[in-house]
């Protein structure tokens, strides 16, 4: 016997059957294809969700942080702003005020024969100034001419002194306040 088999059916239904048999091929491969996509979509919807939600949250975040930074932004500059006015307005003060260095140099011209002067403290005078004035007399008679010869400056109003400071006979601690205007 031989193995060839005999199709006894003519070329016309030969081609027929082919042609049902490459349509049916192709009609399961496509649903395949089908399925496979479907499958795969239905399992990436969830991942796709989860991105789209977090791209809007990163969003309103990004939108948030903006009106903070701006809000901040704002508020940051206008303190530096009231910072700056100020010091602008205490810098004007300080230029129409006499000059420390000015009143010391005129404070040192005093004779102060047996006076050593350890310390001085000013204060800028807004209304009126203070300058104090700390040291060492080795003598009553020596303070006495030092706090007369302050008395007479110009510009102090007044020069105060303790009378506790003429307790001691000699190495006489004291401190003097000139108060005025402070401008010589």
């Amino acid at each position: 016997m031989s193995s060839e088999l005999t199709n006894l059916l003519p070329d016309e239904r030969i081609r027929a059957f082919r042609r049902d048999y490459f349509f049916k091929l192709g009609t399961v491969a496509a649903l395949v294809v089908v399925g496979a996509i479907g499958i795969h979509a239905a399992l990436l919807t969830p991942s796709y969700l989860y991105l789209h939600e977090t791209a809007s949250l990163a969003r309103a975040r990004l939108a948030q942080l903006t009106n903070t930074l701006a809000g901040s932004e704002e508020a940051e500059m206008q303190t530096r702003l009231t910072r700056l006015k100020s010091d602008s307005e205490r810098l004007l003060a300080l230029s129409s005020s006499p000059s420390a260095t000015g009143i010391i140099r005129a404070l040192l011209a005093v004779p102060h024969a047996g006076i050593t002067i350890t310390a001085l403290s000013f204060k800028s005078p807004s209304p009126e100034g203070r300058l104090t004035i700390t040291g060492m007399a080795k003598t009553r008679e020596s303070l006495r001419q030092y706090h007369l010869a302050l008395s007479s400056l110009a510009f102090a109003k007044s020069a105060e002194l303790p009378l506790s400071a003429y307790a001691k006979e000699s190495d006489i601690p004291f401190t003097i306040t000139l108060t005025g205007p402070l401008t010589p």
